[in-house]
């Protein structure tokens, strides 16, 4: 049975794949390289993934990536390179990680190659808090992909709205009530899962 975050993240989804279109921005995982250092008590992240659109692809990398952990290492860098041109990524906050192994799916004796379920949780200023979740047999790796699908989220969202506040003007312009409602009512489903400027 799904939550009633998750539900609202489907019907949001949905509205993504309505409004956005060939705009709908998608972050693939590529690599990943964590080293960490005792000398300097910080961890090094190296890591790209693909930002993707029906339209163009390109690769974002990073290498030498500084700080108190690798989640810290990506879910800053991250944030520093997406707040300037989506902002409504600064009502993000890193709330949590949970690390879920499932031995019950190993096959090995041992059970150390069992699958892990890894969940992000993260507050959202004034709405509550939200939860990426990734299955892998890497811990780290599927740190990394719950960190991209909530930046991939959230700047959708962004995109999503923008692009509705625009549709609404120019169906007001028009004079189209009926649209005007439909996609006034789309923004609401919006605004229940962040704050936009």
């Amino acid at each position: 049975m799904k939550t009633t975050e998750e539900a609202r993240r489907i019907r949001v989804k949905k509205i993504f794949r309505q409004v956005l279109e060939e705009e709908e921005l998608k972050l693939n995982p590529i690599s990943i390289m964590c080293r960490e250092d005792s000398t300097i008590k910080k961890t090094i992240v190296d890591f790209l993934f693909l930002e993707k659109t029906k339209r163009e692809e390109k690769e974002i990398k990073y290498e030498g990536v500084h700080a108190s952990g690798f989640v810290d290492c990506v879910f800053t860098a991250c944030l520093k390179h997406y707040t300037t041109e989506y902002s409504s990524l600064r009502n993000l906050r890193f709330l949590d990680l949970l690390i879920q192994p499932i031995f019950k799916y190993s096959s090995e004796l041992s059970r150390s190659g069992a699958k892990t379920d890894v969940i992000l949780k993260m507050e959202v200023a004034g709405r509550g808090n939200a939860e990426f979740k990734s299955r892998s047999r890497s811990i780290v790796f599927s740190s990394y992909i719950s960190i991209l699908k909530a930046f991939e989220f959230y700047i959708n969202c962004d995109l999503a709205f923008h692009r509705l506040k625009f549709l609404v003007r120019d169906a007001q312009d028009r004079r189209r009530a009926d649209l005007v409602s439909s996609y006034t009512h789309k923004l609401t489903f919006l605004t229940e899962v962040n704050r936009y400027e």
